[in-house]
């Protein structure tokens, strides 16, 4: 049904089927993906407008700007949770990188940082700038909230250095390298992994408290540490 924009309004739009008949397109019914978007980025007064009839009732008539299929419906029909896919940078935030997915008309899905590297390191958000090309795999699809979550590692080729604990239990004993000295703990690579790191807290570092001192390691140093709290999927 073709309509004409008259009249803008904070929760959404008066159009005009013909004259003397008017009906709303509330904001709700004008994005997918924003159900409280600014009517102003919708629609623009004196605009001609497809939309479709949602109800005739007692002399109102409500309509809607989704004439097409939701494009989170066609998504799934094409993506599944697992699948490798095609992504461009869309924005970098504190702590995470947003992702446009190639194929798929959906907003752009959100990389957390600790998804982005096997290193695990919040640094590896500066490498990132809109429009660079990546490959990620798709962790998470939340069809109630029509969002989905992202992993550029989980799709990298390299191998996944957590497989150093494949045949390790908890309270084994493993060598380790520390790699860098903070107030509240170390973080060292287990093993000969170099992609790995692992935060050892302070209070972790020795069995008596006033032993716990993060200051006494160097760089470089091999240490004995004790597995805990490994969780295998």
């Amino acid at each position: 049904q073709k309509v004409r924009v008259v009249r803008l309004v904070s929760y959404g739009a008066f159009c005009e089927i013909e004259p003397q008949i008017q009906c709303l397109l509330h904001q709700s019914q004008m994005d997918f993906f924003n159900k409280n978007i600014d009517p102003n980025k919708k629609v623009n007064l004196g605009q001609q407008i497809e939309v479709r009839i949602l109800k005739i009732q007692d002399r109102k008539i409500s309509v809607s700007l989704l004439t097409e299929e939701n494009p989170f419906e066609t998504f799934l029909k094409k993506f599944s949770e697992g699948d490798v896919v095609k992504c461009e940078v869309a924005s970098v935030l504190d702590f995470a990188i947003m992702l446009k997915i190639e194929g798929s008309e959906i907003p752009a899905a959100i990389c957390h940082w600790k998804n982005l590297s096997f290193e695990e390191s919040e640094e590896n958000l500066k490498k990132w700038k809109k429009g660079m090309k990546t490959s990620a795999k798709i962790l998470s699809i939340d069809k109630a909230k029509m969002k989905v979550r992202l992993g550029v590692r989980e799709a990298s080729k390299n191998k996944d250095p957590f497989d150093y604990f494949s045949d390790k239990e908890n309270n084994e004993i493993i060598t380790a390298t520390v790699k860098e000295v903070l107030k509240n703990g170390i973080k060292v690579s287990p093993g000969n992994e170099k992609n790995l790191l692992i935060t050892i807290k302070k209070s972790h570092l020795a069995k008596k408290i006033e032993d716990c001192r993060p200051e006494i390691f160097r760089r470089g140093d091999r240490i004995s540490a004790m597995v805990i709290n490994l969780k295998k999927s």
